[in-house]
């Protein structure tokens, strides 16, 4: 029969065995660092002196280990890690007092700049002139030129000129001048206006001065006068006025109330007025056209008159050009 010691002692082997075996196991199947700490425990807890059987062991280094001189686990070869975490990325060796000092020297910079804008602002800018920060690259907005046709609107010369040049021309450069239709006659002591052809002539002027104060722009009023003037011995037939007005998106009742407002005081004096304008620039033929308050040219009995740079469209375009470019 073994004695007690030789029980006790293959009692240990089988037990150490034992426990080498399930943790061996164990570490295929897990992190490479519970091997590791397998061998920590064996090596540094599993002292053979404390166990008291020295003589069990005698092929293993381990008896002269502690918890002390145990290997970390940095220490442990590379080889006996798992194969899937052999190539895992190592962290950046980063240098945080390096970066904290870029962020301090950064941050003083940042703070030295606004300093120096807000002192620019509280001391500087109170005494600069009010312009200074406004850039002067030169007027971008020219000066309309002033182009003004004097008219009767019961007058062959009047229709050849607003048909012939005047709308031509127009056409081209209604961006680049200041239009204006102005209305011959005579005004009368009574407050009133005689005009060339009797008072059908001043009641055709009145509707067609009438249609420049509702609709200013030239292409609209410009283009309804010029329906008129085609038939001017019409002038002014209820059924010729509805259809140009018609033809150029104008309201006609808004015409007529116009010409019989105050029981025809208003239109009136919008005739007066526009004769007295023709008066006052000495003009007394229609057409006479005038381009930057002076007389460009005139059409009077059938034929052009005083037009020293010529009659033709382009003659006109060119004229306006030269001085709206001219112009700041």
């Amino acid at each position: 029969m073994p004695s007690d010691q030789s029980r006790c002692s293959s009692f240990a082997r089988e037990a150490t065995n034992a426990t080498a075996k399930a943790f061996s196991s164990s570490y295929t199947k897990h992190h490479h660092h519970q091997r590791a700490s397998f061998w920590i425990f064996i090596a540094s807890s599993t002292n053979i002196t404390n166990l008291g059987y020295p003589h069990l062991y005698p092929s293993y280094a381990l008896t002269t280990l502690s918890a002390t001189s145990a290997p970390s686990i940095t220490a442990i070869p590379s080889f006996i890690m798992d194969e899937k975490h052999q190539h895992l990325p190592q962290p950046m060796n980063m240098d945080p007092p390096r970066r904290a000092s870029i962020f301090a020297k950064a941050r003083q910079l940042l703070l030295i700049a606004v300093l120096l804008i807000a002192s620019f602002h509280l001391v500087a800018v109170p005494f600069m002139p009010k312009d200074f920060f406004q850039c002067d690259h030169g007027s971008t907005t020219k000066a309309l030129v002033p182009f003004e046709a004097h008219i009767i609107s019961k007058c062959p010369d009047t229709r050849h000129a607003l048909r012939n040049l005047i709308l031509p021309a127009m056409q081209k450069v209604h961006d680049k001048v200041d239009f204006q239709l102005s209305y011959i006659g005579k005004p009368t002591a009574n407050g009133g206006v005689e005009c060339k052809h009797g008072p059908s002539e001043c009641i055709g002027n009145i509707i067609e001065l009438c249609a420049r104060e509702l609709y200013p722009d030239p292409k609209i009023h410009l283009g309804f006068v010029m329906c008129l003037t085609k038939d001017y011995p019409q002038i002014p037939d209820r059924a010729l006025i509805e259809d140009c007005a018609l033809e150029h998106a104008i309201d006609f009742n808004k015409l007529n109330e116009c010409a019989a407002r105050d029981e025809t005081a208003h239109g009136i004096e919008l005739l007066r007025n526009s004769v007295q304008r023709s008066a006052d620039a000495n003009v007394t033929i229609s057409c006479t056209i005038r381009l930057n308050n002076e007389v460009y040219c005139i059409r009077d009995d059938d034929q052009w008159k005083d037009c020293p740079n010529g009659p033709g469209v382009n003659d006109l375009v060119l004229a306006i050009e030269k001085l709206y470019h001219g112009s700041s």
